[in-house]
């Protein structure tokens, strides 16, 4: 499902692209639609990372409810973000504006991974006291995924973060 989300995240997103390219026209609704199945997307991997220690009855009750709540907080920092981002390319914001929407961006990650990883660390312990040595062996291996994971991250958001082309822009 998370695969078909994506390839609809990227199609969408590629027309939105592709519009923009050829007649100099935003699609907004595509840029939304693309937008919300990337938050949609995102949250399904974040939920199944910060949930994995669950099938080991580690997770105290309500943490579905806090996963969500955490997502859903992510999930609205990253529309601001990019709304500022993308009213960067249009108008001239500042870039303490463009900084400050990406605080809760960057503190809210920052968050989800550190919780995901620790989530990830509580299963393997778990799964080691009980002896099952074989089933802990993929934990560690999915923590090098996530940490891959947060380093794409924050390669990508730093690059969003100091585009070079939209100062340029804002500057004139």
């Amino acid at each position: 499902m998370i695969s078909l989300v994506g390839g609809a995240e990227c199609a969408t997103l590629f027309y939105a692209y592709d519009a923009l390219n050829k007649t100099g026209d935003r699609s907004e609704a595509c840029f939304l639609a693309g937008s919300v199945l990337s938050l949609l997307k995102v949250g399904w991997l974040f939920r199944g990372a910060l949930l994995a220690s669950k099938a080991f009855g580690d997770i105290p009750l309500g943490s579905d409810l806090k996963a969500q709540m955490a997502l859903t907080l992510y999930a609205v920092a990253v529309l601001n973000f990019w709304s500022v981002s993308r009213l960067r390319s249009s108008y001239a914001v500042d870039e303490t504006t463009v900084i400050a929407s990406a605080i809760p961006v960057v503190v809210s990650g920052i968050a989800l991974f550190a919780w995901a990883f620790r989530s990830m660390a509580t299963g393997w312990q778990s799964l080691m006291e009980r002896k099952a040595a074989k089933q802990a062996a993929l934990l560690p291996r999915s923590s090098l995924v996530l940490a891959a994971a947060a380093l794409g991250a924050a390669a990508a958001f730093a690059a969003q973060l100091a585009e070079p082309t939209l100062a340029a822009d804002a500057s004139t």
